[in-house]
């Protein structure tokens, strides 16, 4: 049997449930926000005229969205159907979270990475020297998991860092003695 398209299987579901793409947009959100992927009213367009195919992360929110297996919305000749059925986007969603924090992440796990998904590149770069940052603080640090510390000598670029975000109160040298003690061992004489 020959394979159709994906743009041929959109406008099928768009069809037989009686969606605008705008309606599709609204129903993958929350898969979106979950997977940290981007849908615009643009790419969809595309995917159901046909003249781009979504790329896996996008297909498999589709998917996910309007309940569908992926390999059919892709053309394949398999059941339309996903296994689960659900009564609402939302249950889905809560589902997969549940799913994600049973059996990946602790809760405060599992929001710092939803919220994570949510920055930019520049974010992601500030957010991870953040959460460095308070594994050298000992009340914030889980002591079964943190590694033994070596002497350690600041960066200019650990000084510039620490010094920008104490608005400039701290002098070269207090940071540098600051950072030093973070991030070496106490007993570093020895």
């Amino acid at each position: 049997m020959e394979k159709v398209t994906t743009a041929e299987r959109l406008n099928q579901l768009m069809e037989s449930q009686n969606l605008r793409q705008i309606d599709i947009l609204n129903k993958a959100q929350p898969f979106c926000q979950l997977h940290g992927v981007k849908l615009s009213k643009s790419d969809l367009s595309q995917y159901v005229s046909g003249l781009v195919v979504p790329g896996q992360d996008k297909l498999a929110v589709l998917g996910e969205a309007l309940n569908v297996n992926e390999a059919w919305l892709m053309g394949y000749d398999v059941p339309m159907d996903t296994r689960v059925n659900y009564n609402s986007v939302q249950q889905k969603v809560d589902y997969m979270m549940e799913e994600s924090m049973n059996y990946h992440f602790r809760s405060s796990e599992n929001r710092l990475l939803i919220a994570f998904r949510k920055l930019n590149e520049l974010g992601k770069d500030e957010a991870v020297n953040r959460v460095t940052e308070l594994t050298y603080i000992p009340k914030y640090v889980d002591n079964t998991t943190t590694p033994k510390k070596k002497k350690y000598t600041p960066t200019e670029e650990d000084l510039h860092s620490l010094v920008a975000r104490n608005g400039k109160k701290m002098t070269r040298e207090e940071a540098i003695e600051f950072i030093s003690a973070m991030y070496s061992d106490d007993d570093e004489d020895e």
